[in-house]
């Protein structure tokens, strides 16, 4: 029986919340979980990939995994090349294909897509080169504290 006092699921739902993660080192996959004792809810995901000069071609995929298992992976489905900037947008219902305006990528995702403690949001890059940087991350979301995956003390 649940506890009145920490329920599972919140009656109400909270503000929308910008949450900004340090970039990765360079030549380093982008990985990173919800804050410490919450479960997120995703409006938007967004980051931006530089690749370095290394004549190779990038493609990026971003999954939400827990202990090396995926639950849901996401091809950006574009091939990123030598020396330029691609921006990337994960937006949870939206209804249409995925498309590029410029160096803008934008790709569906479910409605409902959620992000537990635990849990993990990473990139996999394929031809990945030292010299490639991620950077301006950022996930909008809605957050709640998570009473089932981390106790309250």
């Amino acid at each position: 029986m649940l506890s009145p006092g920490h329920p599972q699921i919140p009656q109400d739902q909270p503000k929308p919340r910008l949450i900004t993660i340090a970039d990765p080192a360079p030549g380093a996959e982008l990985s990173s979980g919800p804050p410490a004792g919450h479960r997120l809810k995703i409006i938007s995901i967004q980051f931006s990939m530089t690749a370095s000069a290394a004549v190779a071609n990038r493609t990026i995929d971003l999954l939400i995994s827990q202990a090396g298992v995926d639950f849901l992976r996401f091809d950006f489905t574009i091939v990123h090349t030598a020396a330029l900037t691609y921006t990337y947008h994960l937006v949870p219902g939206m209804q249409q294909a995925a498309f590029t305006i410029g160096f803008d990528r934008f790709v569906p995702a479910p409605s409902d897509v959620y992000l537990f403690f635990g849990q993990t949001i990473q990139t996999d890059t394929v031809n990945l080169q030292a010299g490639d940087q991620f950077n301006n991350i950022s996930i909008y979301a809605f957050a709640w504290p998570d009473f089932v995956n981390v106790a309250p003390y």
